[in-house]
């Protein structure tokens, strides 16, 4: 056994089967004598003890007799269960404060139990981003943390971890420089933690974004340009003939209208 080591016990108590004394021989012939007579007295009237008004109140009578007798066997009962269960209760309260008190004890053990397996797991999360491939990008798993989880098991698992982020990187670098766009924003999403689906949905956003900006930006709308015509002076009359659409003949006349040249039919 380790020093200080506390010594595993069990309770060990000298006990009597517990027995109680009574005797209901003579409260058993009394009840057996009353059924007896209520039995002979309704086999005499046909089945009923109530036969007129002088049976109705006898009947009464024997009903609250019968009912102040049973009230008190009960409450004799209730009496001597009281006293017979008092060592029990005293039994339990005693038993009560025992386990309390080695609760109590166990429970001041778990505090320091607690207190030295958050150190002893702090300490190998130090020397688990102590090692060669973990880096910022590296996914740090709970499990790790398991006495169980071996060095040499979890070195692996994140030297695997590097070899996705790789991996990763080149098909974000390829994706980039096919749209011709910076990896560097894409890079440091990697580096954040975020999936590699995420990563390739932000790049197809933003593509999208700076292909609508360079639309937007190659669209030349052109002033419309202010015309003054002076009016005044003579009129002349010109005849040609013009040819184009009905969209553009009707937008000439419109316009020849609004310069006011009269358009002679």
């Amino acid at each position: 056994m380790a020093q200080n080591e506390i010594a595993s016990f069990e309770m060990k108590v000298n006990y009597v089967k517990p027995e109680v004394g009574y005797n209901l021989t003579e409260l058993d012939l009394i009840i057996d004598k009353i059924k007896k007579q209520y039995k002979d007295s309704k086999n005499q009237n046909n089945g009923v003890i109530i036969v007129d008004e002088n049976s109705y109140t006898s009947a009464k009578k024997d009903r609250a007799k019968l009912n102040t007798s049973s009230k008190a066997i009960n409450d004799k009962k209730i009496e001597i269960s009281k006293i017979i269960s008092e060592p029990i209760k005293t039994f339990e309260s005693e038993i009560k404060k025992r386990i309390e008190e080695i609760k109590s004890l166990s429970d001041s053990i778990d505090i320091e139990i607690k207190a030295y397996e958050d150190k002893q797991e702090k300490q190998k999360e130090t020397e688990i981003k102590a090692l060669p491939d973990y880096a910022d990008f590296t996914v740090f798993n709970e499990k790790w943390l398991q006495k169980t989880y071996e060095f040499k098991t979890i070195e692996e698992e994140i030297k695997a971890q590097k070899l996705v982020f790789q991996s990763n990187c080149r098909a974000v670098e390829m994706t980039c420089q096919a749209y011709g766009i910076n990896k560097e924003k894409y890079y440091n999403m990697l580096i954040e933690k975020k999936t590699v689906e995420e990563v390739m949905t932000m790049i197809e956003n933003d593509v999208k974004v700076i292909q609508a900006n360079k639309s937007l930006s190659n669209t030349v709308c052109e002033p419309k340009k202010t015309i003054f015509i002076d009016t005044s002076g003579d009129k002349y009359t010109k005849t040609f003939t013009v040819k184009g659409s009905k969209s553009q003949l009707i937008s000439l006349k419109e316009f020849m209208e609004q310069i006011g040249i009269e358009i002679v039919k």
